[in-house]
């Protein structure tokens, strides 16, 4: 299957390869520290395809200084960055479920969305945001534990299900709904998430 790397080599192996195009992939977390990193962190790895993101939050969110910081850290031109990403704001329940539509009309090759459910929607905004995946490769970052926001039945909308548990400086990776894989776990370090550099590096070159 024609897959999108994560720039997380585990992760990619766990996935049998990355995200698959065409399909609705999401991952949740109780950590809301582990889904901002992976966040900034996938809008890097898939922004050479072009990625939009519809961003449910009442504040907070994206930081363009981490995601500037990650981009030197990962090589990422900062150019293809701005040419290929952009970004959407959902502040009700309205404006996701409109944001989401607007997404099914335009040729983003990428759709990531960020708590998705933050503002309620139920079963009408998971069916939507599955119907994107005639269109685009979606990838929903959502908030819970034992399930994610939405509960039993919006899991099941999903293709791909990844829940990510934080323990100290690592994080529990584990598969626990895919089409054609059994359900497995590995584990990466929260260096690997905000995109370590391999020995020390002087303090500027994180700012």
């Amino acid at each position: 299957m024609d897959r999108l790397s994560t720039g997380i080599p585990d992760l990619d192996e766990l996935l049998g390869g990355g995200v698959e195009r065409n399909s609705l992939t999401e991952f949740y977390s109780p950590s809301f520290n582990v889904l901002r990193l992976l966040y900034h962190r996938l809008i890097l790895s898939l922004v050479g395809d072009g990625v939009i993101s519809i961003h449910a939050q009442e504040f907070s969110g994206l930081d363009p200084y981490l995601l500037r910081s990650m981009a030197r850290r990962l090589g990422v031109d900062w150019n293809l960055v701005e040419a290929n990403f952009r970004i959407a704001r959902g502040f009700k329940v309205e404006d996701v479920l409109a944001l989401v539509d607007a997404a099914a009309h335009l040729s983003v090759p990428v759709v990531l969305i960020f708590d998705p459910l933050l503002h309620g929607g139920g079963p009408d905004l998971s069916w939507r945001i599955r119907d994107l995946i005639k269109r685009a490769t979606v990838v929903s970052i959502n908030r819970g534990s034992t399930h994610p926001r939405g509960g039993r039945y919006h899991s099941h909308t999903v293709h791909a299900l990844i829940r990510m548990s934080p323990l100290g400086e690592a994080v529990r990776v584990e598969l626990v709904k895919h089409p054609s894989l059994p359900s497995s776990t590995t584990y990466i370090t929260m260096g690997e998430l905000m995109g370590e550099w391999g020995g020390q590096r002087p303090l500027l070159e994180w700012l």
